[in-house]
């Protein structure tokens, strides 16, 4: 068939492959749809509206599933075919924009605050995880404050929350998957303390803020009866605990998938 010069751009297009997620630098947003479809339907919606860069959403049912959320996290994030990854609850509803603005901490030449209070800047070469500010940071009140300052800056020792965080892939070959001891709580927590110990950075970006109803699922299993937090919360210290006399006894070895 011959084509008319003014229609060659046209079937270059159309021959082209697709771009490879890498290619594209496409974040695999990983989020365990539970309890409350009102809430989780919220959830998806604010990700429809306000996210700026390539993506897909891998959007897992975990009701009824006998499979803790380490376990979780662990098979979804070493099945994704993307170099990024970012856990979040589904009970976070993000703010236009959020996405762009964290990849940017992933960027050649990215500039930021050595912390919080400082006034030196460095180049926080190489950054592993990236999160967001809240007012509901819970535990974790670095994230919970609201930032004149809206720079990004670096954490060393202090705990960030798992309720949402961005990741390079490439940072699981390094300081191990999610410990598969933990249920519900605590994975997050030990696997960041991993992260301060290894080569990679933690980025907060005060610039980015997702709200959050903190653990409004999990709320709802606990008043079916699904789980007691008190129990969950005692075993999940002894979990700690035990990780930590390992790691002290250095026969602490992490998690691989």
């Amino acid at each position: 068939m011959q084509i008319k010069p003014e229609f060659a751009r046209h079937f270059e297009l159309i021959e082209a492959p697709l771009r490879s997620d890498r290619e594209c630098s496409r974040v695999d947003i990983i989020i365990l749809k539970y309890k409350l479809p009102d809430v989780e339907s919220r959830c998806m919606d604010n990700l429809i509206r306000h996210t700026d860069w390539p993506h897909k959403v891998t959007w897992y049912d975990a009701r009824n599933q006998t499979a803790n959320f380490s376990k979780l996290w662990n098979h979804l994030a070493s099945e994704s075919t993307c170099d990024y990854i970012c856990v979040m609850d589904s009970d976070a509803y993000v703010s236009p924009n959020w996405l762009g603005k964290m990849m940017e901490s992933f960027t050649e030449g990215f500039y930021c605050k050595e912390s919080a209070v400082s006034t030196e800047y460095v180049y926080p070469d190489p950054v592993g995880v990236v999160v967001p500010i809240t007012k509901n940071g819970g535990g974790h009140p670095i994230q919970g404050k609201e930032y004149t300052d809206k720079t990004p800056f670096l954490v060393y020792e202090e705990q960030v929350s798992g309720f949402f965080f961005l990741f390079r892939k490439e940072i699981l070959n390094d300081v191990g998957y999610f410990d598969e001891r933990f249920y519900l709580f605590g994975q997050d927590s030990e696997w960041m303390d991993r992260v301060h110990a290894s080569r990679w950075n933690i980025v907060v970006r005060p610039d980015v803020y997702v709200a959050h109803d903190v653990s409004a699922s999990i709320k709802k299993a606990r008043d079916e009866n699904e789980f007691d937090y008190g129990i969950d919360g005692q075993v999940t210290q002894m979990v700690y605990d035990t990780i930590r006399n390992e790691k002290e006894q250095g026969v602490y070895k992490p998690p691989q998938y």
